[in-house]
C-alpha cells in the first residue's frame, strides 16, 4: 500500500477485461474538461501499485477517458477512448480498448433485435 501521507486517486470506473488480461481505468469527464481528463490519467499509480497489480497480476493496466455532452462528433485526443455527445452520438478513439468495441457491438446487436 502507498505511504499514509500518499494520496490514492481513484478511477471513475474501473473494467476488468479477463478474455484479454487487461484492467482499464478510466476517467470520465464533459467534453469541455477534456484536457481535465486527460491530466487525471496521470494520477492513477498509487491504485495501481497497491491494489492492480497485487490482485491482477500479469494483466496489462490501460489509462483512457470517456466523454460526454458537448457537440463534437470526433474524437480530437488518442487519450480518449469514447465520447458520447449531446445528440446521443457514440464515437470510439483510434486506440479504444477492444472491451470497448465488444460493448458497442453488443448494444447494437440488441437495439437490430428489439
Amino acid at each position: 500500500m502507498p505511504k499514509d501521507a500518499e494520496t490514492v486517486a481513484l478511477p471513475d470506473l474501473m473494467l476488468i477485461d479477463p478474455k484479454r488480461l487487461a484492467v482499464i481505468n478510466v476517467g470520465g469527464e464533459r467534453t469541455v474538461n477534456v484536457e481535465t481528463g486527460i491530466q487525471q490519467l496521470k494520477t492513477f499509480t498509487n491504485i495501481e501499485n497497491a491494489y492492480i497489480r497485487q490482485h491482477y497480476p500479469g494483466y496489462k493496466i490501460l489509462r483512457t477517458v470517456v466523454l460526454y455532452g458537448g457537440h463534437l462528433g470526433k474524437i480530437e485526443n488518442v487519450e480518449v477512448s469514447l465520447l458520447v455527445n449531446s445528440s446521443g452520438k457514440i464515437v470510439l478513439g483510434v486506440k479504444a480498448p477492444r472491451l470497448f468495441y465488444d460493448s458497442i457491438t453488443n448494444l447494437v446487436a440488441y437495439w437490430k433485435r428489439s
